[in-house]
């Protein structure tokens, strides 16, 4: 799986019931495995510049180029995702890059008139979503380059090549 610095890896939806989410989608594309991550516990999370907490599922499955990611939120509390869909709405929510420079990237962004919606992860592996809606549609989520990313979209990408077509949603 390449990932090129700057180049869209992932398309991200907000859903309300991640089972359910993975199996439209394999109806409407016939894609899958859809490999779930169930609640995720984000570190060091900043939402809008102040202290927050966040806990999540995300499902993803590679589709052909792209990864699709399915996230439903499971903390109560205002976050990047329910800036996009209130609780019970769902949609789409954002595209993901790698950056070579996270900060000059993130900085760029900003620039543009895209605030730094949340931010999470160590310094090495820092994660953010820029609130790009009025230029995209939707939030563009950074990632530093680091190998646990790396490593998971490898997974996603070698369980969708090995994919037998039975169960849609599989673990890590």
């Amino acid at each position: 799986m390449e990932m090129p610095y700057g180049a869209i890896v992932q398309q991200a939806y907000v859903v309300n019931d991640i089972r359910a989410a993975a199996e439209k989608f394999n109806r409407a594309f016939g894609i899958g495995p859809f490999v779930h991550l169930p609640h995720i516990k984000l570190p060091d999370v900043l939402y809008r510049g102040q202290p927050a907490e966040m806990e999540l599922s995300a499902a993803l499955c590679q589709a052909g180029p792209i990864q699709i990611e399915l996230i439903q939120q499971h903390y109560d509390g205002p976050s990047c995702y329910r800036d996009t869909w209130p609780k019970g709405q769902e949609g789409f929510h954002h595209v993901a890059v790698m950056c070579e420079d996270f900060e000059k990237e993130r900085a760029r962004y900003e620039a543009m008139g895209c605030p730094t919606a949340m931010i999470f992860g160590t310094p090495e592996t820092r994660t953010c979503y820029m609130d790009a809606r009025h230029l995209t549609g939707g939030m563009v989520e950074l990632y530093t380059d680091y190998p646990g990313i790396r490593h998971l979209y490898r997974v996603v990408s070698e369980r969708a090549a090995a994919w037998d077509g039975k169960d849609i949603l599989v673990g890590m």
